[in-house]
């Protein structure tokens, strides 16, 4: 499930700003390849932090996602350091620190979470089973 879309990065940021970023055959055109892995990456990040806490892929994608989203993408078009400008990195530094805060729970997304104690890991295990053969006490033997 993608979080953000090309246009997502178009309506936020412009054409223009994708277009330096992604038109790498200089066609007046984002290649798609470029876009899609870069948002795939950022997809991938995201739910690195959400997969703990939340049932993937979510039904809905709250707007912060879609802005953390966006920034990681464009932060991973950046081919050379040339392009990276303060301004990315200190997008994509805020993304990421969004993401630790939502994985650490500071941060909620409004959204159901996983149980966090399911039944298996409240209750102690119980095994049951023939009697023992032997045993731990010194020198071995019969219970």
């Amino acid at each position: 499930m993608a979080y953000a879309t090309t246009q997502d990065i178009i309506d936020r940021y412009g054409e223009d700003q994708l277009l330096i970023l992604a038109d790498r055959d200089g066609d007046g055109i984002a290649d798609e390849q470029v876009t899609g892995r870069a948002i795939a990456d950022a997809d991938s990040e995201i739910d690195l932090h959400l997969f703990k806490l939340y049932d993937l892929p979510l039904a809905a994608v709250p707007s912060v996602l879609v802005q953390v989203a966006v920034d990681i993408a464009i932060y991973r078009m950046c081919n050379s350091d040339a392009l990276v400008t303060e301004e990315i990195r200190r997008r994509y530094e805020d993304a990421r620190s969004i993401l630790r805060r939502i994985a650490k729970g500071e941060v909620q997304l409004g959204l159901p979470e996983l149980e966090k104690s399911s039944g298996a890991a409240s209750s102690p295990a119980i095994v049951n089973g023939p009697p023992r053969v032997f045993s731990r006490k010194p020198g071995g033997g019969l219970p």
